[in-house]
């Protein structure tokens, strides 16, 4: 079974966000829920990966 850094990478890998902030570190999650969702609020997984995020935060 993956770990939560990995759903989270998988999730956010094709996002537009920075490449140093896709590794699944808690710190990056933080990161993502701040301000990752401000240019990807349309796509797909983006419910997904806030439910990861949040979890790894």
């Amino acid at each position: 079974m993956p770990s939560e850094s990995t759903k989270f990478e998988r999730a956010v890998a094709g996002m537009n966000i920075p490449a140093e902030r896709k590794c699944g570190t808690p710190e990056n999650a933080r990161w993502f829920l701040r301000s990752g969702l401000a240019h990807n609020r349309d796509h797909d997984k983006i419910l997904i990966a806030i439910c990861h995020a949040r979890r790894l935060a």
